[in-house]
């Protein structure tokens, strides 16, 4: 079965991690390709939302199996982790 999260990441205001020039837009990068070396990975897509451009959206396809989904997600987070310095997580 194929799921599709949809994960909201708050942004810095002005920080444009797109902008291939910051270290933000590095720490986006190695977060790609991190997700998409993920146990399962099909496509992922990926953008600002057009009503709050503080707000990335991540559209992240995948095979899903119940038997490595928990260690699958524990791993791939656990490498996440050292680029949370560019999101704005004091609205969590």
């Amino acid at each position: 079965m194929t799921v599709t999260d949809i994960v909201t990441v708050p942004v810095k205001p002005g920080t444009n991690v797109l902008d291939v020039d910051t270290p933000e837009a590095d720490a986006f990068a190695e977060s790609w390709r991190i997700l998409g070396r993920q146990v399962g990975f099909v496509e992922a897509w990926y953008g600002y939302k057009i009503e709050n451009p503080n707000e990335l959206q991540l559209f992240i396809s995948r095979y899903f199996s119940p038997a490595i989904h928990c260690h699958m997600l524990t791993r791939s987070y656990d490498r996440l982790e050292k680029h949370r310095g560019a999101c704005d997580l004091s609205r969590f």
